[in-house]
């Protein structure tokens, strides 16, 4: 299945993850199977049902034009980055909203909802958590993510490259549900995480996608592909990669594309 300059994805109508297993990414799966992507530099948000089919979910206003990051809550509400530190949520019908404003500086770097639907959000080196109702508090400060995906027991992980003392300091980072914080590897730059079923965090980064076990193992999954766009699981195991040209490739479990 091919749609010029948007997606190429094989077996797309076997998609149906729950949102647990997508990191906050071009690509964010709803619980019904759902695909929405977002298009890099379209400023449109295209939806996939499980057969397949597309649409146009959103479109970009004048005043706001969306700009990467998706995240999918339980209950169907898609949120997205915008320009002018804008937050959009669209619910299932693809009423537009805007659930924050002056989140950081510039642009939010990534998304991500834990299974409470509260909305956390990075932007300028913290990490804002926004309750469904749209109550904002700080999670985290000192950490620039470029990534967020929560694992089955609510932990925040967190692609980190911030500045410190003059040098740009790269990292995977765990936050606690209480907002502790720890490193997970050390000198790793990512772009995009994904966990799959068995809670084994993908992480995409270097041009090349590694493997962490639950217990801190790190392996190479595959190399030569950048997942600047995001990672994603389907039901069989089969590992999702969005590059930075509006493509998604399929690798299985054992890593063959």
């Amino acid at each position: 299945m091919r749609f010029p300059n948007v997606l190429a994805v094989a077996c797309l109508a076997a998609m149906q993850v729950p949102i647990s297993a997508c990191a906050s990414s071009l690509l964010a799966f709803d619980h019904s199977g759902n695909l929405f992507f977002e298009g890099r530099n379209t400023g449109t948000i295209f939806k996939f049902a499980p057969d397949g089919s597309r649409s146009t979910f959103a479109t970009g206003a004048t005043d706001v034009a969306i700009n990467g990051d998706l995240a999918v809550d339980a209950t169907g509400n898609v949120f997205a980055c915008a320009n002018f530190t804008t937050i959009l949520k669209y619910t299932p019908d693809g009423t537009k909203s805007i659930f924050a404003m002056g989140v950081g500086k510039y642009w939010p770097d990534a998304l991500a909802v834990d299974a409470a639907g509260n909305l956390f959000i990075s932007a300028e080196n913290t990490i804002f958590k926004f309750t469904p109702d749209g109550t904002e508090s700080t999670f985290a400060t000192g950490v620039e993510a470029y990534a967020l995906a929560f694992d089955r027991s609510g932990n925040l992980f967190a692609c980190d490259a911030h500045g410190e003392n003059g040098h740009l300091v790269s990292a995977l980072v765990k936050f606690t549900p209480g907002g502790i914080k720890s490193i997970v590897v050390a000198d790793l730059q990512g772009y995009a995480l994904a966990f799959d079923s068995l809670g084994n965090l993908f992480v995409s980064g270097a041009g090349s996608i590694f493997k962490l076990t639950p217990d801190g193992s790190k392996s190479t999954f595959v190399t030569g592909i950048e997942a600047s766009g995001g990672l994603a699981f389907d039901p069989a195991g089969n590992l999702l990669v969005c590059d930075g040209n509006n493509k998604i490739s399929k690798f299985a479990a054992n890593g063959t594309k």
